[in-house]
């Protein structure tokens, strides 16, 4: 243990020259005591730790009268001593907050003093804002979870949806065929010629391209088109007009006329023929 350092009185410079005549002298302020204390080479927990034994066992009063506060006065250097300066002042002395500036060792020190009572007030404040940052932090986790469980849900909603847009896009495709497979069937009963129906249906099987994507046939009065997705021509053949919309029916679907067969050049609805 290092010895202790001198023990010093540090009154307020006004309070020793406050004492008004006739005894009308205002309160005095507190008396506080400093000391320096000095702790081997060690690291710095090491050499705070032993500051503060030597500082309570230099104590001018007994330690439960009297409140200390160490504060380390030169910076930690490997392999070299600590110094600290120890403050002290009479616990009955202090009511509600006690802070002055003291000089030690060249340097000033701010030093505040808390009575019990002020030491549960800033407690409580303390934990009051603790409190209030944790409700805050458990708000804005509440709304983050709420707000990914909302996207989810959203995102489920619009598959769903998806879904049922594309069932009853397939069944209205279904109804478009079935209606154009009444269309042929009716202008059959109208006179026309059934053999001329199928020639064009086998046209339109023998001449379609290998990649094209055709989503329904349609075939009224002699003439015949058809849906295809994509823009490319459905048809590699080339003894008849074929012709597409200026505009799609939908997205990324145009619906292509195909001209009569010429008479001229009739052509035969077997694949070799067409070969």
């Amino acid at each position: 243990m290092n010895q202790p350092g001198n023990l010093r009185l540090i009154l307020d410079s006004d309070q020793a020259e406050a004492s008004e005549p006739f005894g009308a002298a205002a309160p005095a302020e507190p008396k506080i005591f400093v000391r320096t204390v000095a702790a081997p080479p060690g690291w710095p927990w090491d050499q705070r730790r032993v500051a503060i034994l030597d500082a309570r066992h230099g104590a001018p009063l007994p330690l439960g009268e009297v409140a200390m506060q160490l504060r380390r006065i030169e910076s930690w250097r490997p392999g070299q001593a600590g110094r600290y300066a120890a403050f002290y002042v009479r616990r009955g002395d202090v009511h509600g907050r006690l802070e002055t500036e003291l000089e030690v060792a060249g340097q000033s020190q701010r030093v505040v003093f808390l009575a019990p009572g002020e030491h549960q007030r800033v407690a409580r404040t303390l934990g009051l804002a603790a409190f209030a940052t944790f409700v805050v932090v458990a708000v804005i986790a509440l709304s983050t979870v709420n707000a990914v469980l909302s996207r989810g849900r959203a995102e489920a909603q619009l598959q769903a949806a998806e879904a049922a847009a594309a069932t009853k896009l397939r069944q209205a495709q279904a109804i478009r065929a079935s209606r154009a497979q009444s269309e042929a069937l009716d202008a059959v009963d109208r006179g026309e010629r059934l053999d001329t129906v199928l020639t064009d249906l086998a046209w339109a099987s023998t001449a379609k391209a290998p990649g094209a994507r055709i989503e329904a046939w349609r075939w009224q009065g002699g003439l015949m088109a058809v849906e295809v997705r994509g823009e490319a021509s459905p048809f590699t053949a080339t003894d008849r007009i074929i012709q597409k919309a200026p505009k799609p029916l939908r997205k990324r679907v145009w619906l292509w006329g195909v001209g009569p067969a010429s008479r001229e050049r009739p052509v035969s609805a077997s694949p070799s023929a067409a070969r």
